[in-house]
């Protein structure tokens, strides 16, 4: 009895093994053309970089000590923190925009 199951079980393995050379014989990526070019451009990846920069640049610009309990601190109102940061942040912001559609002619 076990003769016949070992036999049974070289038998499954055997046609597996066939099954899964027919398998990657039909699996045939596609050839990459001349033209063909990745989505985005090294200058792309650039001005990405550049874009984080100034975003962490105007979050920085916006921190600060904050009031405490029992002082009052006037630097929470400050032009730098209520203006220039957020600013500097929404110019990163939207020069990524700018940057992920960018292409180069």
């Amino acid at each position: 009895m076990s003769e016949i199951w070992c036999g049974v079980r070289q038998h499954e393995r055997r046609r597996q093994s066939n099954l899964l050379i027919i398998m990657a014989k039909e699996i045939k990526r596609p050839k990459k053309d001349a033209g063909e070019e990745l989505p985005l451009s090294n200058i792309n990846y650039k001005m990405m970089t550049a874009c984080v920069v100034l975003i962490i640049i105007g979050f920085c610009l916006m921190s600060g000590s904050a009031n405490e309990g029992t002082t009052w601190n006037p630097a929470v109102f400050d032009a730098r923190r209520i203006v220039v940061g957020p600013l500097v942040t929404l110019a990163g912001f939207v020069l990524m925009a700018f940057a992920i559609i960018y292409r180069k002619k």
